[in-house]
């Protein structure tokens, strides 16, 4: 019996050299034309955190394997199936209602650009009566619709339309 039980584990030990284990692939929405976070390029995704996640994926042994949509259906991946996870999706308290954040992987910050030699504004009421333009997925859309500030909201498909505007 003894003998019978060692060959059974020699043989699984000798099984499992020569069929190492499968790294879990994580399936990871994100959208689809987000620059320079994510974009895709040669029918690859690829941008920052993109190779932020390729790297952090090698180092714990698992792969990647991204859902790009359009930024409209990234929060329903979850619901539907089709992703695990979603990147990148900023913090705020109205999705903490909704979703687990893990700690930030990447910090940015908004910035308001104006037309030389007009001065940088220093408060949201140093808005009003102008016209503030940003993307519809940017990240201070959430911000400037809570805010009252007497000013006028135009939303763009993307940060490139954004710029053409002002």
């Amino acid at each position: 019996m003894k003998t019978c039980m060692s060959v059974l584990l020699t043989l699984m030990g000798l099984l499992m050299l020569a069929f190492p284990a499968v790294a879990e692939t994580i399936r990871i929405a994100a959208q689809d034309n987000f620059p320079p976070f994510v974009e895709v390029k040669d029918g690859k995704p690829t941008g920052l955190v993109v190779d932020i996640l390729k790297a952090a994926a090698a180092k714990a042994d698992f792969q990647v394997q991204f859902v790009l949509v359009p930024f409209a259906e990234v929060q329903g991946t979850l619901d539907d199936g089709r992703a695990q996870a979603i990147v990148p999706l900023a913090i705020t308290p109205e999705r903490q209602k909704s979703f687990d954040f893990s700690d930030p992987i990447l910090m940015t910050g908004g910035a308001f650009f104006v037309r030389a030699p007009q001065p940088t504004p220093r408060s949201i009421a140093a808005l009003d009566g102008k016209t503030v333009v940003t993307p519809r997925t940017g990240p201070l859309v959430p911000f400037l619709q809570k805010n009252d500030a007497s000013f006028k909201l135009v939303l763009t498909k993307d940060f490139p339309r954004a710029s053409l505007r002002w």
